[in-house]
């Protein structure tokens, strides 16, 4: 029996068949806290769905409602509804640790396939740049796999650097593996000289086109560029054009070795990952 069922049956005669027909169908667990979103017909009940889950999952501790994304740091509104006011986790994925403020960090469980495939593609030795690490989304695993030179860090949100250098220390990763920096991506990027990246991460969404030119400016001759954004599912060569434009102004050339889907976005939008190789000569 799937979640909404559960809830369903925990909720049978407390709500109206119309309400109980728009319960949400999945939730987000970190740690022993229960992450819902909830439709404006079930706001006035939402008390008592979240002793319904409650009931359900002995193990919450703490049940809360995500209502919105906020700002330019995609800042989570979380409404707190039942339990402990906990909003501190330790989260674990992929032998990792992360640690992060539920009340002011969005974490995308959907992207788990994706940062330990990153991880894997990273060779020996590489220079990898993260334009935007967030807590450390990607670069703790890469530094986790062992096989990265660096990994040069960049994050515009303070509160995200504090995590992320708290991240890196509960993964025990040697100071010398890495740079983190706070403040925009491109100003910090003209701090180094062209050409010191093997490998190059644009993970943000909506799809990061503005940091392009200084990631082709970093980037090696013969380096990579892993580029998220989003496209029609099954039409990712439309998110590729922003990277042949890029390269068309900066006089590289690009090949695309990669389109991977990572997760579902909206009705008929996937979340892509452009893996592309430039070539300067």
């Amino acid at each position: 029996m799937g979640f909404k069922e559960l809830m369903q049956k925990e909720l049978e005669g407390k709500l109206s068949l119309e309400q109980l027909q728009a319960l949400p169908s999945g939730y987000q667990q970190l740690e022993n806290i229960i992450i819902i979103k909830l439709k404006p017909e079930l706001q006035k009940e939402k008390k008592e769905i979240a002793k319904a889950i409650a009931s359900i999952f002995p193990y919450a501790k703490t049940i809360m409602q995500i209502k919105e994304i906020q700002g330019k740091f995609r800042k989570p509104k979380i409404e707190f509804l039942l339990g402990e006011k906990k909003f501190t986790v330790n989260y674990k994925e992929n032998n990792c640790i992360f640690q992060f403020d539920v009340h002011k960090i969005m974490w995308a469980k959907g992207n788990k396939a994706e940062r330990l495939r990153i991880a894997g593609i990273v060779k020996e030795g590489e220079t990898v740049v993260d334009f935007f690490a967030g807590i450390g989304y990607w670069t703790v695993p890469i530094l986790k796999a062992g096989k990265a030179g660096k990994v040069i860090a960049f994050e515009h949100n303070p509160e995200a650097v504090k995590f992320l250098r708290k991240n890196l220390e509960l993964n025990k990763i040697k100071r010398e593996k890495f740079k983190v920096m706070q403040g925009d991506c491109r100003k910090l990027a003209k701090k180094f000289p062209a050409g010191i990246a093997d490998r190059i991460l644009l993970g943000l969404i909506p799809a990061p086109s503005f940091a392009l030119p200084e990631a082709l400016r970093l980037v090696k001759n013969n380096g990579a560029i892993h580029y998220e954004g989003t496209a029609i599912i099954g039409k990712p060569e439309e998110l590729f054009k922003d990277v042949e434009k890029a390269c068309g102004k900066a006089g590289c050339r690009v090949f695309l070795e990669n389109a991977q889907f990572v997760k579902d976005y909206a009705p008929k939008v996937g979340h892509y990952t452009l893996d592309v190789r430039i070539k300067k000569e």
